[in-house]
């Protein structure tokens, strides 16, 4: 851009040039005396670039600007944005407005994309909005990052979408080809991709992953680059040091299997400064978060979450995550927690002890009773092959869950059983209850079994 001519509009004068000799300090700047004024001098000029106000941080889109880029839209593309700050207002909020540069060429994919286009139905019809919304959100998956509406002269409307990703990206360009094909009567207009730029700058740009080179690596490495993220991976096998991933990354997630995690915390919170995020994916939390808050220097923020589900989804939409806020959780923890809600996860909060307690019944109990009831089917029938002809649509249902479990690794579940602190407690209830079903049946008493089926039936109704 070195001694290119960026045109800007008269009555954005001084926020212009504040945002310029940071954006683009080597520019030839030249002034217009309107918004108008800068396309046209874009579209006359073919290497000149035009900047232009589009968005205020409190008063939202400006919409001559979003009505000059559907005008003109022929001739340039959208090729960066950059915000500047104007102050504060009365209550004290910062005054930040986004420019975007218009101009000759495209900008090459940076990791962090937003792509912005004009969906413009030239007819009216019912559902015409959700069609839109259905395709972006549901069908690929992409997060919208702004939408506005603006009325055209004939009554219907100009919509204007800003998606995450870059054109060029596979997912967004069969997104946009989709909408085209979707939308009949409809014209698509693509105005650009260039790199995001929040209003709000994020706490979180680099994620160390230790142990990342594990299953769940597989999942988070990949997912935290694709967002544009910087992802250091330490592992035994890597030249990157636990040490070393712990001082340099902006948050670290500790993802190794329990029999080592508070040993790595330990070893490696101490090495953490503040400004840094520690978390923990393991599956038991009450020694995992103890571990965190008193292995680690007080200014670094430290959250636990457990992620109830393996390595094989493609994404976190409708997965569970279960996040433990701690005492020293900040706006960095609330960050990377907001993180996995926008990209679908349900995310519930409780406590170490709630955790592990609950856990105790969905993993805990579950792995016993398979195991323990698997035992059973093949010290009585040799084969549960050879119960298919008995089966019934309740006993499959049985038989893919602990077909499941029994193709998993059984020393996580071994370890997980060990160090749950509450896992005892659930199975001598367990144990409880089955025994008093099998006492009355001994004494030919099923009274006792259908009272219980009717009140777990009950409570199951309330």
């Amino acid at each position: 851009m070195s001694g290119r001519t960026v045109a800007y509009a008269q009555n954005f004068s001084r926020l212009s040039q504040k945002a310029l000799k940071h954006y683009l300090p080597d520019a030839v700047c030249s002034e217009k005396p309107s918004i108008d004024a800068v396309f046209k001098s874009v579209l006359a000029d073919k290497k000149a670039f035009g900047f232009i106000p589009v968005e205020n941080v409190i008063t939202g889109r400006y919409a001559q600007t979003l009505d000059c880029l559907l005008k003109y839209h022929v001739g340039f593309s959208i090729t960066g944005s950059t915000i500047v700050t104007s102050g504060k207002t009365e209550d004290g909020r910062e005054d930040k407005t986004r420019f975007i540069l218009i101009g000759p060429g495209e900008t090459k994919p940076s990791g962090r994309d937003v792509t912005s286009l004009v969906i413009y139905p030239q007819r009216d019809r019912v559902k015409l909005l959700f069609d839109m919304i259905e395709i972006i959100s549901v069908r690929y998956n992409l997060n919208m990052t702004d939408i506005d509406r603006r009325p055209d002269r004939k009554g219907l409307s100009i919509f204007y979408i800003d998606i995450e990703g870059h054109k060029n990206d596979e997912n967004v360009s069969a997104c946009i080809k989709d909408i085209q094909l979707a939308l009949s009567d409809t014209e698509v207009i693509t105005l650009g991709s260039y790199p995001y730029q929040p209003f709000n700058e994020p706490l979180i740009k680099s994620i160390g992953i230790i142990g990342g080179t594990g299953e769940m690596g597989s999942f988070f490495v990949p997912f935290f680059k694709n967002l544009g993220y910087r992802v250091s991976v330490a592992g035994r096998k890597t030249s990157l040091s636990h040490e070393e991933c712990a001082k340099t990354c902006d948050a670290v997630i500790v993802n190794v299997p329990i029999d080592y995690a508070c040993d790595v915390i330990k070893k490696i919170a101490p090495h953490m400064k503040k400004g840094q995020l520690l978390i923990d994916n393991t599956g038991i939390k009450t020694k995992a978060v103890k571990a965190m808050l008193e292995s680690s220097p007080k200014g670094v923020e430290v959250l636990s979450i457990h992620t109830m589900f393996g390595p094989g989804v493609e994404s976190l939409r409708a997965q569970n995550v279960i996040s433990i806020p701690t005492k020293r959780s900040g706006p960095m923890a609330q960050e990377f927690e907001d993180l996995l809600f926008k990209h679908g996860a349900n995310i519930t909060r409780t406590t170490p002890e709630d955790h592990d307690r609950f856990v105790t019944m969905t993993q805990g109990l579950e792995h016993i009773d398979s195991v323990a009831k698997l035992a059973t089917i093949l010290n009585i029938a040799g084969h549960p092959d050879r119960l298919e002809p008995f089966s019934t649509p309740n006993s499959r249902k049985s038989a893919e869950i602990w077909g499941r479990i029994h193709g998993q690794d059984p020393h996580l579940y071994a370890t997980m059983l060990r160090e749950n602190p509450y896992i005892l407690e659930t199975l001598k209830d367990y144990l409880h209850n089955l025994s008093s079903l099998i006492s009355n049946l001994e004494q030919g008493r099923t009274a006792a079994f259908e009272k219980a089926m009717n009140k777990n039936a009950e409570k199951l109704k309330s």
